[in-house]
């Protein structure tokens, strides 16, 4: 039997660009190769996130993780200049030869988007996961082919629009990052991870301590960094307190920042970092640790806070997390990476993916998974995100509508776009 299906398709160099793409296929036959799932995506969410994907997805291989279908019409089957980009949250385990993945269950990870169903050759991973193992995905980062099983009895939360499923779906990924950061980037543990900065030093103990440092965040309204500040706030033990926890906020989101209460000051990005310095860094030696966490700031605007702080205190780091909401042609990005400009203070970028394989390789993925779920689990009872408003959206249409609106900058940092497929 015929049935139709509908996939995003992006412009490789133009991703702002969209084009949802209907194909009728006949439904697959349940026969399965051994050791294989297929899925529906079921519930996905839209964040800066997944522009990023498509923005770097030529230098990570997101762009490859599930290929334009054969079936694709032309001139939208040409590889070189169109493509699918993923989205995190939810998919139904339609049809299942892994003994360990039953039909009716539920993978949560990192999902095509559309409504086609997929096949994944995977095999049992610790932790409550499965990861896919098919040859064209073996260039990714294991995070990316790493999903957690939830038993066929969460299809009532999912069809009732539970607030835990918009949480998983939008914010989980994101947490895992800040999680991330505070617990081993810069651990209190001495359990840091390698981690490759501009000057070459071995990233000891010494720089991961963050006690009594000054810590600036840029773009301080993204999921990421609403996470990091929270476990910031809420995890350190007394004798690796932060001196501040400084949001430096647009105006569009200042007000948010604010009401989240994640952070100890909120100043606007148009202040001049020097008077703010005068009012947070009173009474720090310029011997103090500043540390400053770009997640996704405006174009210049790391750079900026960087050089005025690193003329005043000599332990400064710039930490790159995330990038802002930008198209970006490939060639731009080569250039820039061929320069291979090196300004005079340190920094340090965070590969998220990389930074955990790493942590788990160090202290074991059970015990890994067993704190970070802990963790994530007390954040989603405690609400998640303060003032986070979840904007639930039905199908494809709606889908498409919130891309054109994510990429126009339309949508609010306090706006959480969250869909039923």
């Amino acid at each position: 039997m015929a049935q139709e299906f509908v996939i995003q398709i992006l412009e490789k160099e133009h991703y702002f660009t969209q084009h949802h793409i209907p194909l009728v296929v006949t439904q697959p036959s349940v026969t399965l190769d051994a050791s294989c799932i297929r899925i529906q995506s079921k519930v996905l969410s839209l964040t800066a996130n997944n522009i990023s994907y498509a923005k770097l997805g030529f230098l990570f291989n997101w762009w490859d993780v599930y290929p334009l279908p054969p079936s694709t019409p032309s001139p939208f089957n040409d590889a070189s200049r169109y493509g699918r980009i993923c989205a995190w949250g939810f998919a139904e385990v339609v049809a299942s030869t892994h003994d360990t993945v039953a039909v009716g269950s539920y993978i949560w990870g990192y999902l095509p988007t559309g409504t086609l169903p997929e096949t994944l050759e995977v095999e049992k991973a610790s932790g409550g996961h499965v990861a896919a193992i098919n040859q064209h995905r073996r260039g990714l980062s294991a995070g990316y082919n790493r999903y957690k099983v939830y038993p066929a009895s969460l299809k009532t939360a999912i069809e009732a629009r539970e607030d835990s499923i918009a949480y998983d779906s939008l914010v989980r990924a994101m947490f895992s990052t800040g999680y991330l950061l505070n617990r081993f980037v810069f651990s209190q543990d001495q359990i840091s991870p390698h981690m490759e900065s501009s000057t070459s030093r071995t990233w000891s103990s010494e720089a991961a301590d963050l006690s009594n440092a000054l810590i600036f965040c840029l773009a301080p309204g993204s999921k990421t960094a609403m996470c990091f500040a929270h476990e910031l706030r809420v995890t350190r033990a007394e004798s690796t307190r932060l001196a501040h926890v400084v949001a430096v906020s647009s105006d569009l989101s200042i007000q948010f920042v604010k009401d989240s209460g994640e952070y100890s000051t909120v100043v606007s990005t148009s202040s001049d970092p020097m008077e703010v310095l005068k009012c947070i860094g009173g009474g720090h030696s310029t011997q103090s640790k500043v540390v400053l966490f770009d997640f996704g700031g405006r174009p210049g605007l790391a750079e900026k806070w960087a050089s005025a702080i690193s003329n005043i205190y000599e332990k400064f780091v710039l930490v790159k997390v995330g990038s802002g909401i930008s198209e970006t042609p490939s060639s731009d990005i080569l250039a820039i990476l061929a320069r291979g400009e090196r300004p005079s203070y340190e920094t340090i970028q965070v590969n998220a993916s990389v930074v955990r394989e790493r942590v788990i390789a160090k202290i074991g993925s059970n015990i890994y998974f067993e704190g970070f779920e802990k963790d994530w689990a007390t954040f989603k009872d405690s609400g998640c995100i303060k003032g986070l408003e979840l904007t639930w959206g039905n199908g494809m249409k709606d889908l498409e509508k919130g891309w054109t609106a994510l990429c126009s900058g339309k949508v609010e940092p306090s706006k959480g776009l969250v869909y039923s497929l």
